[in-house]
This record gives C-alpha cells, sequence and structure tokens, in this order.
C-alpha cells in the first residue's frame, strides 16, 4: 500500500492498494479491492485499489470492473471494461 497524494481537486488525503503479480487473476483483484477496504476503514482516507503485472488472466477486466479495481498491464493502464 501506498499514499498517493492528495487529489487535485478537493485536496483529499488518498492512499493506493496495489496488488502486484506477474500473472494477475480474479483472485488477485478481489484480494486489492479487500485491502483498499480495510485500509480506507483504517484510515478515514480515500484509498484506490489496482492491480498490477506483466499479464491478466482471461477473469481479470470483468471483476476489476465489478470491483472498481484499477488495472495496470505492464506498467500502462487499461481502460475500465
Amino acid at each position: 500500500m501506498r499514499r498517493a497524494g492528495r487529489g487535485r481537486l478537493d485536496a483529499e488525503e488518498t492512499y493506493l492498494a496495489v496488488e502486484v503479480s506477474g500473472t494477475v487473476d480474479a483472485t488477485d483483484v478481489r484480494r486489492a479491492a479487500e485491502r483498499a477496504e480495510l485500509l480506507a476503514k483504517a484510515t478515514g482516507e480515500r484509498v484506490i485499489a489496482a492491480v498490477a503485472g506483466d499479464e491478466f488472466g482471461a477473469d481479470v477486466a470483468e471483476e476489476a470492473a465489478r470491483r472498481k479495481v484499477v488495472c495496470f498491464l505492464d506498467g500502462r493502464l487499461m481502460a475500465p471494461a
């Protein structure tokens, strides 16, 4: 987990909870979402859940969209499904 900084529009403190894996699957997406939720509860701040990896399993895009998890594939932000 990483402190991402403050939002440009509202200056609200924001954290980034990232699950990193060589090949990202739905379990990684679920884990990132759960950790982001826990961090938000613990800090009272906004937390963005994200996954990052070199390859994505077939089920990642749908699960990430459902759980509102940001995806980085090979260092690049993927468009939401």
